[in-house]
């Protein structure tokens, strides 16, 4: 399991290209619960999964801040920079699964922290734009968009060749 940070070259999230600012490792690793929880949604371009899953005993070392996505844990700075976009990602060890499967999630509740345990407990809920295979995110250039109504050639009438 990784918290990634991605950064949007355009002025505002999701505007342009992201690039991996920052995959972090959370360690020791986490117990993910199983992803049975998820299901098959049909959308109009196809199948995706959706739902939440919960993750169990995160260190308690990590922040608050951390886990929430407000600060890098290498760096320790306060913000981290804009346009900016966080999520955790979930990625099988390769026993099981394809091991280059990186599933992309978010927080679906504020991390809890259950004390008495000495754990993070999250809920998280998977998110589309999954990065691939390479670990890199999945830059798609956007194509642009005709008026049909400007790229439409009028053709002229016909000459009249008619002589009275």
């Amino acid at each position: 399991m990784f918290l990634v940070w991605v950064k949007w070259d355009g002025e505002s999230r999701g505007d342009g290209v992201q690039t991996v600012i920052c995959r972090h490792p959370l360690t020791p690793t986490p117990v993910v619960s199983d992803l049975t929880a998820m299901q098959k949604r049909p959308y109009s371009v196809g199948v995706t999964l959706d739902g939440n899953i919960r993750v169990t005993e995160v260190s308690t070392s990590y922040t608050l801040e951390v886990l929430s996505g407000w600060t890098l844990p290498d760096k320790g700075e306060d913000q981290v920079p804009q346009p900016f976009d966080f999520f955790y990602e979930v990625v099988e060890d390769g026993r099981h699964c394809d091991p280059a499967e990186r599933k992309r999630f978010r927080l679906a509740t504020a991390p809890f922290l259950d004390a008495p345990n000495q754990q993070w407990i999250l809920s998280l809920q998977k998110e589309s734009g999954d990065m691939g295979r390479d670990g890199k995110p999945v830059n798609k250039t956007p194509q642009e968009k005709t008026d049909p109504w400007r790229t439409r050639a009028l053709q002229p009438p016909p000459e009249d060749d008619d002589t009275f």
